[in-house]
């Protein structure tokens, strides 16, 4: 089921209030939510205040996706780790918000439709197995809460896709679909 995460776009003042009217009331009642995110994403949104990370992002359960793991078991402190939380910084002093937000806060993955997993696994095979590791392709659905999913597509890559995991993310919310060595 997908939900799409919030706006960043600028609303007209009817729609901000009615909004605000809202986020007030699910706060005091989060089991009146009407729809609004109820994942926190507090880690993503520390020191980017001017960013909207969010835009045109989605909660996607019923996708398959991948992802490169450095073995044949994911690690939630090395795989699912951002560069922000592995205080990897970026070469220019003021990056902008595509840098920070796609680069740095979020994971990259690769959504499969059926046909391009071959693909994939030739990328994946291609940028990674040189690294003389047991690296594996992990493929797997997301359950609700795990975070949202914005499509990135590239000229080389069009499944890229970044996923923003929440802050209560955890190795249980993947449904796990199996792992594909690299070497």
């Amino acid at each position: 089921m997908a939900h799409a995460a919030k706006s960043c776009g600028a609303p007209n003042k009817k729609e901000f209030w009615l909004f605000l009217k809202k986020c007030i009331f699910a706060k005091r009642f989060p089991i009146f939510n009407f729809g609004l995110p109820i994942m926190q994403f507090s880690k993503i949104e520390l020191n980017i205040d001017s960013c909207c990370c969010f835009k045109d992002a989605f909660e996607d359960t019923e996708g398959i996706y991948t992802k490169r793991i450095k073995k044949n078991n994911p690690n939630l402190a090395g795989d699912f780790k951002t560069k922000w939380e592995k205080n990897t910084t970026i070469d220019n002093e003021e990056p902008n918000c595509d840098e920070l937000c796609s680069n740095i806060k979020s994971l990259s993955i690769n959504r499969l439709d059926g046909k391009n997993e071959e693909e994939i696994l030739k990328k994946y095979k291609a940028l990674f197995a040189q690294n003389n590791r047991q690296d594996a392709m992990l493929v797997f659905k997301l359950r609700a809460g795990s975070g949202y999913i914005k499509k990135t597509p590239t000229k080389s890559d069009s499944s890229h896709c970044d996923f923003y995991r929440s802050d209560d993310f955890s190795l249980d919310m993947l449904d796990i679909i199996k792992t594909v060595p690299l070497t």
